[in-house]
């Protein structure tokens, strides 16, 4: 599931998983007539003092069907994509993802 590969991400490849915490990802349902667009990153934390890679997982938004184009400074997309391909692998279990 979403959560235990997100939780396995920040195991073996904490920089994947920073970004993933950090990079919003944009999301764009069409429904009723009306486009909702949000952006969030793929994986919530919770809201504490802690270091990210101690703090709780609360929520992992991966929906690649409702994904929309990427907004993000030129210099962070090629990092944003290696990071979404690591969860993505750890998503489908047939796929290895070595350690950092």
């Amino acid at each position: 599931d979403a959560m235990a590969a997100a939780y396995q991400l920040r195991e073996l490849r904490p920089k994947s998983f920073e970004i993933l915490t950090k990079c919003p990802a944009t999301f764009v349902k069409q429904r009723d007539g009306a486009c909702m667009t949000y952006r969030r990153p793929h994986i919530a934390l919770a809201e504490d003092r802690c270091s990210i890679f101690d703090r709780e997982i609360t929520a992992v938004h991966w929906s690649p069907p409702f994904e929309g184009p990427l907004c993000l400074p030129p210099e962070d997309v090629d990092e944003y994509y290696e990071a979404y391909a690591d969860f993505e692998r750890l998503l489908n279990v047939d796929m290895d993802v070595p350690s950092e």
